[in-house]
């Protein structure tokens, strides 16, 4: 008898979070922007399957007293709005990357982190994190910032998609 005392409130919470959200991205809502410029553009759909057929690849760099140098420990992230497998938009999507090695490269895989299959549009790419070191203040080369669209697809020799963003800065503190 218990557990149908609380059925009633379960539901009814659930209905109201659903038209909630139904409602914040519904499409008499206005996008989301970013300094004057929408968040999500409109564009060519990513579709990314749980078997992990996209992936997004960068570099970035520390620019120190005019020189670019590979910067080790960094991090980028990827955003993109989904819609599942029956048209609904979900929640915004993101995956940051592993830390950059010795040569400043970063590539992630967006396959894994989807329940199941998803389609993604708008996906931008971001600084996240800069590591360790002085270098360690973001800038908005290449839209590390603001968010750089994802650059021109290549499907590579296993059919995956690749895409390739940046490079990306990161610079010193001035004093």
């Amino acid at each position: 008898m218990a557990p149908s005392r609380f059925l009633l409130p379960l539901t009814l919470a659930l209905a109201l979070l659903a038209m909630a959200s139904a409602d914040f991205y519904g499409d008499n809502q206005a996008s989301p922007t970013f300094k004057g410029k929408p968040l999500w553009a409109k564009g060519a759909p990513l579709y990314i399957s749980r078997y992990g057929t996209a992936n997004i690849q960068g570099l970035i760099y520390c620019k120190k007293d005019g020189k670019l140098t590979p910067l080790e420990g960094a991090m980028a992230r990827v955003t993109c709005m989904a819609m599942s497998s029956l048209g609904y938009e979900t929640a915004p999507f993101s995956v940051v990357s592993g830390a950059t090695g010795k040569d400043g490269y970063f590539r992630m895989n967006l396959g894994p982190y989807g329940p199941g299959n998803i389609k993604l549009q708008g996906c931008r790419a971001f600084l996240e994190t800069s590591g360790p070191g002085i270098c360690n203040v973001p800038t908005d080369e290449n839209h590390g910032i603001t968010g750089a669209p994802l650059g021109k697809l290549r499907v590579l020799s296993d059919y995956s998609k690749l895409y390739s963003v940046g490079p990306f800065v990161y610079t010193t503190p001035t004093n």
